[in-house]
This record gives C-alpha cells, structure tokens and sequence, in this order.
C-alpha cells in the first residue's frame, strides 16, 4: 500500500454516456464525502499509516480533488463547521467558488442541550452562477410537524433524535438566466434503520416539490448525497420509480402514518446518474463500489437528477482495478483516495423546452 504524501489526483476515466451537442447548455456536478475528522478514527482505519490519515493531510487531498475537476457544482457531506469556514472557504474562495452550508444538530448524550456535527456543503462557481434562493432542511424538524406521527411513540425514538440535514439552493446562470435546483443531503448511516432512512428521503422530496412548485415545474433537479442505502433499498426503490409500497419491508413494520397507509410518491421523474436500464427496465448502477472500507464495499452515493429536462452526458469512471490490486489496497482513505468515499461526478445537458 502506497504511503507517499502526493497531492496528485489519482487519474480516473471520463466515461461518456450521450453524446452532446455543441448547441447544449451544459454544467457540472460533483458530489463527495469527505470523511469528517471527527469520525476519522485509527480503530477504524487501521489500514490507514497515521500520516495519511491525519485531517491536515487529507484536507489537501481533498482540495485537490474539487480543483482538479473544476465542476460547477460541489456537494460535499461530512464537513466539519471549522474545516469549513477556515480551510474550504478561503482556499475554494481561490478557486471562484461560493458556498453555503449547514452542520447537523445532536442532542448530547443525557443531556436536553445539542451540539453540531458533521454538515452538509454545497458550493458553486461565482463565474457561471448566483443562487437565488435557499432552504435548509432539517428532518427531525418535518416530522415533528406532521400530525399523523405526533401519537407514534417509535417516531421519537426512531426518527426524531436523527441529526440528518438537506439543503436546497435555487441557482441561476448568469449566461442564460435558467434555473437549477440543487439539493445536497445525508441520509441516518445505520443499516438498522431502515425505516428512518425511507422516511427522510420522503420528506425531502416533498420539500423539493414545494420548493419547485413556486417557481417553473420544469427547473431541472439535481438531488445529490450520501444516501446510505444499496441498489437493492427501498430508499433506491422510491427515488428511481416514484413510488413505494407502505408495506415495503424497509419499513421494517413500523407505521409512519399516510407513509406507510397510503404508500409514497413524488413526481420528480429521477434517475441515477450512474444507471443504465437492463433489459426488465430496472436500473443499474455502473460503480462497482462508492464507499470502500476493510469491512465493506458497496454504492451508497448517487446523483439523481430530473430525467425530463436533463440527460447525461459524461460521469467520472470507476478507480482503476489494477490500482487496487497492484497496492494492495485494503480499504479507503489511503494515499490517492482521502476518505472512504469516492468522489462522483456528472456532466448533465439541459433539454431543449
């Protein structure tokens, strides 16, 4: 396994998916988890030398990796308050990149009081966009409002005590005045949870529909984020097909009111920017793996986007497996990969009205 403290990006391929147009209005996406340093532990990694581990190194990593791709847009999960405001946004501030951001909140352990955590970044270039509107969404928040889950005492106890955020930023191009929205989330991590991941991502696109709704229905979407679920879930389940069973067993038996008694829809028309349709028309997902770890590999990250007014032109190409192999490469963060995430990335054209 390689040890050296090289900040050059590891070469990925381009992987073209449809081709475009010289005429076609084009940008760019890239979402990441970046593994906060709170979480960064050597127990964990201990694949990991300490010196490749430390934030100090990674950080660089990781820099180097949004300027090397130099996307328009930037979604990065598990970014710490100070790393944030002291690193991310005077370096990328170089690179002619705004932000906004939002830490999640946790209550403390035996204790009413909270505390930030990890956050949510979404970041754009100052050169191409201006953001017009934004919404910050707390989970924890939306379902405390809802009527129908106020008398379930597994809501508090599942649900509410989740620090999981989403946010929502209306863009608009400064060379052609149309409009994206752009959504940054992290889904609850824990695979026993199923339940609270489902119900999360449904409040959140109804939130994207509202948010939608106020300006023109075809604003093309971008919803990106670690989403701690498999192809497999029924969080993917929902967001590729627009509706989910309320007897789906990732509900895990609970009842989560019109969820799970009427069932759940949106009509957002999402596809994975990493699929292809197979011959059934179920999607697939090209990466073998997005997150890579000595004790499991598997995708959990996804762009999805509105595949009615968008198409995908080009994604950024699995790590090479002669990488892996030659290395010997345990799992991730390692010398080349800072997190035990890799970044994705997604070149989208905007359909003709």
């Amino acid at each position: 396994m390689s040890t050296t403290l090289d900040s050059t990006p590891l070469s990925r391929n381009l992987v073209s998916i449809t081709p475009k147009s010289s005429s076609d209005e084009t940008f760019t996406v890239l979402c990441y988890n970046i593994l906060c340093e709170q979480y960064a532990f050597p127990t964990l990694y201990p694949y990991t030398p300490p010196n490749v581990l430390a934030w100090k190194y990674r950080r660089q990593r990781i820099l180097g990796e949004i300027a090397h791709r130099r996307c328009d847009f930037v979604c990065l999960q598990e970014v710490d308050w100070a790393a944030f405001e002291n690193f991310f946004v005077p370096e990328l501030g170089r690179e002619g990149y705004e932000g906004v951001y939002c830490p999640a909140w946790a209550k403390r352990l035996g204790s009413e009081s909270i505390r930030p955590t990890d956050g949510c970044a979404v970041l754009f270039r100052t050169d191409r966009y201006r953001l017009l509107e934004k919404n910050i969404i707390e989970y924890t928040d939306l379902a405390k409002r809802l009527e129908d889950f106020q008398s379930l005492k597994h809501v508090g106890d599942r649900l509410l005590s989740r620090a999981n955020i989403a946010i929502l930023c209306l863009l608009e191009s400064l060379d052609t005045g149309k409009h994206i929205l752009l959504v940054n989330t992290h889904i609850f991590w824990d695979p026993n949870f199923k339940d609270v991941k489902i119900v999360q991502v449904g409040l959140l696109t109804e939130e994207i529909e509202k948010m939608r709704n106020m300006g023109s229905s075809s604003t093309p979407v971008v919803l990106c984020g670690d989403f701690n679920s498999l192809p497999d879930s029924g969080v993917y389940e929902f967001l590729s097909s627009g509706s989910l069973s309320g007897q789906h067993p990732d509900f895990m038996n609970y009842s989560y009111g019109r969820f799970t008694r009427e069932g759940m829809k949106h009509g957002l028309c999402l596809s994975s920017a990493y699929s292809i349709a197979q011959s059934d028309d179920t999607p697939k997902e090209l990466l073998p793996w997005t997150n890579y770890t000595g004790h499991f590999k598997g995708v959990l990250d996804y762009i999805w986007y509105s595949s009615g007014d968008l198409k995908v032109n080009t994604i950024l190409g699995e790590v090479d497996g002669d990488y892996i192999e030659k290395e010997k490469v345990i799992g991730f963060p390692d010398a080349h990969f800072p997190s035990d995430h890799i970044a994705i990335m997604a070149e989208f054209s905007i359909r003709s009205a």
